[in-house]
């Protein structure tokens, strides 16, 4: 499946703590509370407010605030209580909403939060489970969504699985497919608008398995294409610079690790970062263009566009669940040499002599003659 759930068991815990709370729950049972903190995660979704003070991630199943500097994490949505996973947030130009990628009480697509209410409003529903709306990026003005999509096969005309480009009018919640021309069989990914709002860069790659491909740019109203990179350069999750003259992005170096690159466009990339497990879901320039902000190793990272050693932004998460303890009853086992009536038997079966019976009881496997059992 594109839409694949991070649990809270594949998070790196700093602590986890099962307590049993005093209070009772409605119908007087006993109820307990599992306090889990964490400062890393496995794959952080993450975006920048458009002031820069404040980081959005994915983590735990929801969307988290943090200071731009680091510190406590702030959750502004609630996985537990909306049977939700939220991933894959990205501010809007103005700052007041977060669109992101969900799964909410069994709907799947994009959702638009209102960060001051927390209010939730669906943009678009999958057809089919396996499917996927991911990707997303905003217009400048911040009337306009431009998104990824994995359209299913028609059986009608024999096609496969395929990549396309869609952008949604963010008020009346209308969708369009962008049309792209001058590549052939294309599976676009990775959309983002640039020259601002007049084009939209994006990522044409070679099957629907990949993620990685040359980099491209087409009119904002569709048509043909133009290339970024050549044909040697792999990458994902462009972002552009302020002036639109240098471009970010990941790719693989030469051993195979995908690390973060910049390019300024028509010249030879450097690669910025050199650590052994960088995350690819965005990039984005901080600080006038100083800076650049991605993750690794599960946390949080900032570097420079001319390379250097990278800094970590440090953040802590705190959640908490409360539920109905399961009070399960101690264990009991038989004590040797001590009689334990059997109530029954598990698998009898008769000895071919006709003067025996095996049979299972107690957890063990008993042979007693015929007339003594």
């Amino acid at each position: 499946m594109f839409f694949q759930l991070r649990h809270i068991l594949a998070m790196s815990f700093l602590l986890v703590a099962v307590l049993s709370a005093t209070a009772e729950g409605r119908g007087g049972e006993a109820m307990e509370t599992i306090r889990i903190r964490v400062n890393e995660g496995t794959d952080l979704g993450l975006d920048l407010s458009p002031d820069g003070r404040s980081i959005i991630i994915d983590l735990l199943g929801q969307l988290w605030l943090i200071p731009a500097a680091g510190g406590n994490a702030r959750a502004i949505t609630d996985a537990v209580r909306d049977v939700a996973e939220d991933n894959d947030p990205s501010f809007s130009p103005d700052g007041r909403s977060v669109v992101f990628r969900g799964e909410r009480k069994g709907k799947t697509g994009l959702f638009l939060i209102d960060v001051a209410s927390g209010k939730v409003r669906q943009l678009t529903q999958l057809s089919v489970p396996e499917s996927y709306d991911g990707d997303a990026a905003w217009s400048p003005d911040g009337s306009m969504i431009v998104f990824a999509r994995a359209v299913p096969p028609d059986a009608t005309t024999g096609s496969r699985w395929h990549f396309v480009l869609m952008v949604l009018d963010v008020a009346s919640g209308a969708a369009r497919e962008l049309s792209v021309t001058g590549i052939e069989k294309p599976q676009l990914r990775d959309p983002v608008w640039v020259n601002g709002g007049k084009e939209i860069a994006f990522v044409a790659v070679k099957n629907r398995a990949e993620r990685a491909g040359r980099l491209w740019i087409v009119a904002a109203g569709g048509g043909s294409a133009r290339s970024l990179t050549g044909g040697t350069v792999n990458a994902r999750s462009p972002a552009f610079s302020a002036d639109g003259g240098r471009m970010a992005y990941f790719a693989e170096d030469q051993d195979g690790r995908t690390q973060l690159w910049v390019q300024r466009i028509g010249s030879t990339p450097i690669c910025v970062s050199n650590q052994s497990d960088v995350t690819p879901p965005r990039v984005r320039w901080i600080k006038k263009d100083s800076a650049l902000l991605y993750t690794a190793n599960g946390r949080l990272w900032t570097v420079s566009p001319n390379g250097g050693t990278p800094r970590e932004i440090k953040f802590t998460a705190a959640l908490s669940i409360t539920r109905p303890r399961n009070l399960i009853p101690p264990a009991r086992f038989p004590e040797p040499g001590l009689v334990s009536p059997a109530r029954g038997f598990m698998g009898l079966v008769l000895s071919p002599d006709g003067r025996r019976i095996g049979m299972l009881a107690l957890g063990k496997l008993w042979i007693t003659p015929i007339g003594r059992c």
